[in-house]
């Protein structure tokens, strides 16, 4: 027997092919866990530390759940969550949200930047992560449903109304972009 210092535990040879098979699916999605945690956390060693737990908890669920990317996605949310609800970083969570928007593609213009940051800023909670999931992270809606919890046609729901609030909060937006140009939020 032996210990492994990552989950913590003891295990007998007859875990060796359980434990190969976490360490491929940790190898193939760690680093994508991580950067969908850092969009959302500010402190680059928290959000480690929360990708580390959503693997200690996939760790902790072998076996008895299919560990898959919206799975993972959503296991890293309600770490996420965990940590904001302890540290109170509320205006964290909002200064991230501001630099994912600065982190916009070259071709959008400061103001449409803007634009686009004080549209998103209008929503829910809830709201922004379905969109941010559905553009950013480009996730189907059953798969976003995984990852906040829900059914795919909630999902529909939420995202109909957050594109409403946005399309409303553009459109009275004083900015060219705007004019004509709502596509992207239909």
């Amino acid at each position: 027997m032996f210990v492994n210092s990552l989950c913590g535990g003891w295990y007998d040879e007859e875990t060796t092919l359980e434990r190969d098979e976490f360490n491929a699916v940790f190898a193939a999605h760690y680093t994508r866990v991580l950067r969908y945690v850092q969009r959302r956390v500010d402190d680059r060693g928290a959000a480690e530390e929360i990708a580390a737990e959503t693997f200690l908890v996939a760790w902790s669920k072998r076996g008895h759940v299919e560990i898959t990317v919206p799975w993972l996605y959503g296991t890293a949310a309600n770490k996420i969550g965990d940590h904001y609800r302890r540290s109170q970083r509320k205006r964290a969570a909002e200064a991230a949200l501001a630099r994912r928007a600065e982190e916009a593609p070259e071709e959008v213009s400061p103001l449409d930047r803007l634009a686009l940051t004080s549209a998103i800023n209008v929503l829910t909670a809830k709201e922004r992560e379905v969109v941010m999931l559905t553009y950013w992270e480009r996730l189907p809606a059953k798969q976003v449903a995984e990852v906040v919890g829900g059914s795919e046609a909630s999902i529909w729901v939420t995202l109909t109304r957050a594109r409403t609030k946005m399309r409303e909060h553009l459109h009275d937006f004083p900015h060219p972009a705007t004019e004509g140009g709502d596509h992207a939020l239909r």
